[in-house]
């Protein structure tokens, strides 16, 4: 069973670490993609957002050892 965490006296989901760094390297990662102009290849930009966070969620859960790492069990 998964537990909140306090923080300053809030109570938090154990999700919320993951999903801020999550959020961080995005706007890294966007603001590097709007620099470079790298969102003219995208048929829907939005789309190409939410699988790039999507796919930096996934990264920072599995860095984490929040998920298994596939393989046999």
């Amino acid at each position: 069973m998964l537990d909140e965490w306090s923080f300053l006296g809030f109570l938090t989901p154990p999700l919320f670490v993951p999903v801020f760094l999550a959020l961080l390297l995005f706007w890294g990662v966007r603001r590097v993609m709007s620099y470079f102009a790298l969102y003219r290849f995208f048929w829907q930009p939005v789309l190409a957002d939410i699988a790039i966070f999507t796919l930096l969620l996934w990264a920072v859960l599995m860095l984490g050892g929040a998920l298994p790492a596939g393989g046999r069990a």
